[in-house]
């Protein structure tokens, strides 16, 4: 297995220097941290991801390469740790190699969400180790490091701690068949890994002296814009119209809002949209608040609409559904702009660009055929199920699989406001290694 090791080291470092030599930080990401750097701490995009951003040095290459290094080392490492001593399936092997080159490329989106998973899959691949060591105090050691990797990985979207929570479960079910937890362990790790990312961006709300730009109004406005234009009950259509004239900066919000209104993204009634003839002599009917009584009152009509008329919700959500079951696959932004720029380096640096083709290549090709979603996840698992029948392996793992894409789709639709499949491709990579991490047939004796 070594050799093995090996082989996935040798293929993962040049990918990382490739795509690390080629990247660039992402442009809200940039924005959070550059308002932590000049002291207007936002809360718009995060307090605990602008905070940390702002940490990361611009030396010696730029603060976004040097982030792009740090997570796609993660990925790297967690390869190593999660093969360290292990003899897996023989079929598994050869799957290694491509979900190390999934993994690995998403770990390069400059994005929170880039951030979120390599940490993350760092933190669980530790946490499967753990059955394997003999001494208590490492195991106590081991089980400490793998939570503060996966709470500080979650610290990044906290809310969607829950898509964890089922693939920490998966992996104590794997540790439990060689060696008993108590419950109080297996519940408080739970507890910590999915309540502290929430409590640590409310923590740090308070100690640290943040503008409050309401991020979760980017969620209301698209529901209440979605009930305005799409639902059939009137009294609903009208409600959802009332509750957003707060946040109106035209004259004739009902007349223009639906003109406006697209189901895969919140901005599209915040933004001008010149392209369109339906909307090109007309302003952007809404804008964001940063006023607490606004955004406090738009809260109450919320719920006021959804307990009034949950049907409408419910539909609203299985129609958005749509954008996150078989739809909208990550794209990551072709930001390849080499670190080195020099006549004279003109010859290598066109064949670095050729590397950077060919390793985007199988990314596009999967991105364009919808791999990395919920619907076809669905699919890969009967498929999945079948090789595992012909060659005798256990099923019920694979149902960690059909669990995940039922969760993502409706925590997806929920949580709805862009049409951007990359909040819930680390949990897609996630499952899926779950599943072939869990057909090690043996492991060496503990350490």
């Amino acid at each position: 297995m070594g050799r093995y090791r090996r082989l996935l080291l040798a293929l993962g470092i040049p990918q990382l220097l490739v795509m690390t030599l080629s990247s660039g930080p992402g442009a809200d990401i940039s924005l959070s941290r550059q308002s932590f750097l000049v002291g207007e701490n936002s809360d718009f995009l995060g307090i605990f991801a602008g905070w940390f951003y702002s940490l990361i040095p611009n030396q010696p290459f730029g603060w976004g390469i040097n982030m792009t290094f740090i997570q796609m080392t993660c990925v790297i490492i967690a390869f190593q740790v999660g093969n360290f001593r292990s003899q897996s399936a023989r079929w598994a092997l050869y799957l290694y190699p491509i979900a190390q080159y999934l993994a690995l490329y998403f770990s390069a989106q400059q994005s929170r969400d880039g951030a979120l998973f390599a940490f993350l899959f760092l933190g669980l691949s530790i946490l499967r180790k753990f059955p394997h060591i003999d001494s208590k105090n490492k195991r106590n050691f081991l089980i400490s490091i793998s939570l503060i990797f996966i709470i500080f990985g979650l610290c990044f979207r906290p809310w969607m701690s829950i898509l964890a929570l089922p693939l920490i479960l998966f992996i104590f079910k794997e540790i439990t068949k060689t060696l008993p937890l108590t419950k109080s362990v297996l519940v408080l790790f739970i507890f910590m890994s999915t309540i502290t990312p929430l409590s640590l961006e409310y923590g740090m709300l308070k100690l640290l002296d943040v503008k409050r730009d309401y991020p979760l109004q980017t969620l209301l406005i698209h529901d209440l814009a979605t009930a305005a234009c799409w639902s059939a009950n009137i009294k609903t259509s009208e409600a959802s119209l009332i509750a957003l004239e707060k946040l109106s900066v035209s004259q004739d919000l009902p007349s223009s809002i639906c003109q406006f209104y697209k189901p895969n993204t919140w901005q599209a009634v915040t933004a001008e949209n010149t392209q369109s003839r339906l909307t090109r002599d007309l302003n952007h009917p809404l804008s964001i608040t940063d006023s607490p009584k606004v955004y406090a009152r738009l809260v109450q009509d919320w719920i006021s609409i959804l307990a009034n008329d949950p049907k409408t919700y419910i539909q609203n959500k299985l129609m958005l559904s749509s954008q996150v079951y078989l739809a909208s696959q990550t794209k990551i932004p072709e930001i390849r702009n080499f670190v080195v720029q020099s006549s004279d380096l003109g010859p290598l640096i066109r064949v670095a660009k050729g590397l950077v083709f060919l390793v985007d290549l199988p990314w596009k090709i999967s991105s364009a055929l919808f791999l990395l979603t919920p619907g076809v996840m669905l699919i890969s698992y009967f498929l999945l199920h079948g090789i595992s029948r012909r060659r005798k392996y256990q099923n019920r793992n694979l149902l960690i699989i059909p669990l995940m894409a039922l969760l993502c789709t409706i925590w997806g639709a929920i949580t709805f406001v862009s049409d951007n499949a990359r909040y819930l491709t680390p949990f897609v990579i996630l499952s899926y290694f779950s599943v072939l991490s869990s057909f090690q047939s043996k492991e060496s004796e503990p350490s």
